[in-house]
């Protein structure tokens, strides 16, 4: 009897088939890389209002760290990901295309199977060998899951300290409280500032949806000091937002997954996220994400600084 779920924490790959399979729809929320095949493949039932397709993720996070000078200097770059189809394609036709077209190319490429701990732990420990005995100074991780934490728990004992990409998906706010020594260097993309940066970064409230969510929190007694304190209730209040804003629009149709679809790929630019810096939604896109804002680790305030244009992802 579900029609609809707002995903916030499916980081396993058999999630999104099974309620596709229920013809279930998926407001999915998680940090968790989705691939554009992944997404036709599901399709009508698996859209991410506040989520990058993971492709379009990585073309972004290459040219900002372009525009920012991270790979100047004689850089040698790594890559190292999650063993899975989603993130080898994502390398293979969106990643390495964007590094080649900016000059780019990787030094080494390294892949971490992640099926038992101890796979992962050994993926890790070879990522890190290799990368520091060819002096690769410059490192991009691919597949989100943390993955980024645990290289970073084990470069740091072995005195490796590359300068790292980072993005939304790899968890920076943990990252720079548990393990900003590593930092140095780092420059990424944010696409939520409630999960990446600090009050002071951002204007609070960014836009009218996010106040609208504030007002209605507040109106039941949820009141919160800081962005980065209501973040999860801001997924779900999204989720919410889409789904009556495009329910409306069906105007007495049956309510259907693909009526449903239809009204959200119709919504261009009238869908402002609560959580993203630019929204809108295009027919065949799934994903509601329009823009990310670059940002830059500055270590005197242990914070990450975001940088002042929102610039839209490259196709």
């Amino acid at each position: 009897p579900v029609f609809a779920v707002v995903l916030y924490g499916q980081v396993q790959a058999n999630a999104r088939p099974c309620y596709a399979n229920r013809k279930t729809m998926m407001i999915d929320q998680t940090f968790f890389p989705v691939d554009q095949q992944a997404l036709d493949e599901f399709s009508p039932y698996l859209w991410q209002p506040i989520m990058p397709e993971y492709g379009k993720l990585l073309r972004g996070l290459a040219v900002a760290l372009d525009q920012n000078e991270f790979f100047s200097g004689g850089a040698k770059l790594g890559i190292v990901g999650i063993d899975s189809p989603a993130n080898r394609r994502v390398v293979e036709k969106d990643l390495n295309p964007m590094l080649k077209s900016l000059g780019v190319e990787p030094t080494d490429l390294q892949w971490i199977d992640p099926s038992t701990g101890a796979t992962l732990q050994a993926g890790q420990d070879q990522a890190v060998l290799e990368f520091k005995e060819q002096g690769i100074d410059r490192v991009i991780v691919v597949g989100g899951s943390r993955l980024l934490a645990f290289l970073i728990t084990t470069a740091i004992p072995q005195e490796y300290f590359p300068r790292y990409a980072i993005t939304s998906f790899d968890n920076p706010d943990f990252i720079k409280r548990e393990m900003p020594m590593s930092l140095d260097g780092a420059i990424g993309i944010s696409i939520q500032p409630a999960f990446d940066i600090a009050d002071d970064q951002y204007p609070r409230p960014g836009n009218a949806s996010e106040q609208r969510c504030t007002d209605v929190l507040g109106a039941a007694g949820h009141v919160f000091a800081e962005r980065a304190n209501m973040r999860e209730a801001l997924v779900y209040c999204d989720a919410i937002a889409l789904l009556e804003q495009s329910g409306r629009a069906l105007a007495g149709r049956p309510l259907t997954a693909a009526a449903l679809a239809e009204q959200f790929g119709a919504l261009g630019d009238a869908w402002v996220s609560a959580s993203n810096y630019s929204s809108s939604f295009r027919p065949g896109s799934f994903d509601g994400v329009a823009g990310f804002r670059a940002t830059i680790w500055d270590k005197s305030c242990t914070c990450f600084r975001l940088t002042d244009q929102t610039d839209p992802f490259p196709s």
